[in-house]
């Protein structure tokens, strides 16, 4: 059962991992060209949060099942 949970939940932390990662590149990348403009940069942003809150959230899961664990020792 953990198995499965520690699977599943690195599945859910690598997409929005990949997506900083490539936003970031993109971001450095246009702001030393500055080709910017105001939608993609929006854009970029908002999709670097909802990343950051997915990882966080899952950050979150793992030390749950992690107290959980510990307690039924």
């Amino acid at each position: 059962m953990l198995d499965n949970f520690l699977s599943r939940t690195l599945h859910h932390i690598m997409g929005p991992l990949h997506a900083l990662k490539a936003t970031t590149e993109i971001v450095s990348d246009r702001l030393q060209t500055q080709k910017f403009d105001e939608t993609e940069r929006r854009n970029s942003v908002e999709l670097l949060e909802r990343a950051s809150e997915t990882i966080s959230g899952s950050a979150r899961m793992i030390a749950d099942v992690s107290d959980l664990a510990r307690f039924g020792e």
